[in-house]
C-alpha cells in the first residue's frame, strides 16, 4: 500500500511540473491592427468620423500582406514581437516591422500618409498603426 502511495505522489508531482513548465511559456502571439482611410480633412491621420478604404493591400518587409475590409480595417496576427531570448544570455528577439500600403491597390492620383511605418512589437501586443489616403 505505502508504495503504491509512493508511485502516486512521484505520478503526481511530475504531472505537476509538466503542468507548470507548459503554463510558464510566453505567448508570442502578437498582432499589428489599424485601417486605412479617406483623409477627408487634409490632416495625415484617420478621424472616428473619416470613411475607411475597402480592399487596400498592406505588405510587411517579410513579404506578408492583408488586405482592408469593408470598412478599411486590417488586421496581422502572429507577428514576430520584441521577447527575452534566454539562449547565450538575456538578449531581445526583434520585434520591429516595417509595414506598407501598396500604392498600386489606391485609387488613382492618390497619396498616403504615411507612405511606410516602422512598427515596434511588444510581447503579446496588439499595435495599432493607421493610414491616410488623400485623392488629389
Amino acid at each position: 500500500m505505502v508504495g503504491c502511495f509512493a508511485i502516486a505522489v512521484l505520478l503526481l508531482s511530475a504531472e505537476a511540473s509538466a503542468q507548470t513548465l507548459a503554463s510558464d511559456l510566453p505567448s508570442q502571439a502578437s498582432t499589428i491592427a489599424g485601417r486605412v482611410c479617406q483623409d477627408v480633412d487634409g490632416d495625415g491621420r484617420c478621424s472616428p468620423d473619416e470613411p475607411g478604404v475597402a480592399s487596400v493591400r498592406l505588405v510587411l518587409a517579410t513579404g506578408r500582406e492583408v488586405r482592408t475590409d469593408a470598412a478599411g480595417r486590417f488586421h496581422l496576427t502572429g507577428v514576430d514581437s520584441r521577447l527575452p531570448d534566454l539562449t547565450d544570455g538575456l538578449h531581445l528577439r526583434p520585434g520591429r516591422h516595417l509595414l506598407k500600403v501598396d500604392p498600386r491597390s489606391l485609387p488613382p492620383s492618390s497619396q498616403v500618409s504615411p507612405k511606410a511605418a516602422t512598427v515596434e512589437v511588444s510581447w503579446g501586443a496588439v499595435v495599432l498603426q493607421d493610414f491616410a489616403v488623400r485623392t488629389a
